[in-house]
């Protein structure tokens, strides 16, 4: 199949046709942040970070998700998108820790790295947070939950390249947690640790 030319700020690229709209801008050395991408698991476009304006449509698409076509233009940084990133960084904060200074991900994270971007230094919603505990039984890792930010990449990293299913998405809107199924703690799951 022959490559298919889009446009991205105004940079014309090559991109392979099986490409996404993230895959084509990292090939051309433009930098769109992610948080839920990973390279080695399915795209679920769950955080939205990655969102573009394209040329024609009301709506940002997730460029993690979107498959390159003939013609594609694209903007990675325009006011429209730089103001929904923020916004949707800024609820992800609403709803973290915010304990940066203990954590042991100080200055080698990409929320807080993102927050420094985009301008964000302080949880602009105030108001009832999800529950905040940790999960310490497994022997491996501790799953804290106050640090998640539902971005699901690890249910991915479970079932796709473990392929064992610990983990999954329980409850709905405000209540959704990442944990395993029926309430256990990790301990008493599948998990391979």
């Amino acid at each position: 199949m022959e490559n298919v030319n889009i446009s991205i700020n105004g940079k014309n690229i090559e991109a392979k046709p099986d490409w996404t709209v993230l895959e084509a801008a990292k090939a051309a050395g433009i930098n769109i942040p992610t948080l839920c991408y990973y390279p080695f698991i399915s795209r679920r476009g769950a955080c939205r970070i990655c969102a573009v304006e394209l040329e024609g449509s009301e709506k940002l698409i997730a460029s993690c998700v979107y498959p390159v076509s003939e013609g594609l233009k694209i903007l990675t940084h325009s006011p429209r998108v730089l103001k929904a990133r923020k916004a949707l960084i800024e609820l992800l904060v609403a709803n973290h820790n915010l304990e940066c200074l203990v954590c042991r991900r100080n200055g080698n994270c990409q929320l807080q790295s993102l927050c420094e971007e985009y301008g964000i230094f302080e949880d602009r919603y105030k108001g009832r947070k999800r529950p905040d505990y940790m999960d310490s039984s497994s022997e491996a890792y501790v799953k804290d939950h106050g640090k998640c930010i539902l971005c699901g990449r690890c249910v991915k990293v479970c079932e796709e390249l473990q392929d064992v299913n610990a983990i999954e998405f329980v409850e709905r809107g405000f209540y959704m947690e990442i944990q395993p199924a029926f309430g256990n703690t990790l301990d008493k799951s599948v998990c391979i640790d």
